[in-house]
């Protein structure tokens, strides 16, 4: 794993994490909408798959995100649907979340606001 190119996770003071893209601090992943953000589909053992991509920690600590669908079997999210996330220690391999959240379905790209 190369540190200097590995992006680094920010911590919300809600105990879960923002992560960087495209120079965007990303609270809400759209995978349905086509983008991946950096993530890849891998099979997680059981005929389930997830989203997963590479972090570090503000302290360095080398970690995993994982989303999938609310049931942890699919990485295929719906508009409307929620997503769960997950960060764990890279070599742990999904043994005990540093945290898991959910967030809530936001359904399709919005419009943009025009006052």
């Amino acid at each position: 794993m190369d540190t200097n190119t590995t992006p680094t996770l920010h911590e919300t003071p809600y105990g879960t994490f923002l992560f960087p893209h495209d120079d965007v601090l990303i609270d809400y992943p759209r995978f349905y909408a086509g983008e991946t953000y950096g993530f890849e589909i891998v099979d997680t053992g059981g005929g389930c798959t997830a989203w997963r991509r590479e972090f570090l920690l503000p302290d360095g600590t080398p970690v995993t995100m994982v989303a999938t669908d609310t049931d942890g079997i699919s990485h295929v999210l719906e508009p409307n649907e929620p997503v769960m996330l997950g960060v764990y220690e890279r070599d742990h391999e999904f043994e005990e979340a540093l945290a898991c959240w959910t967030l809530a379905g936001v359904g399709e790209e919005p419009e943009p606001w025009n006052p």
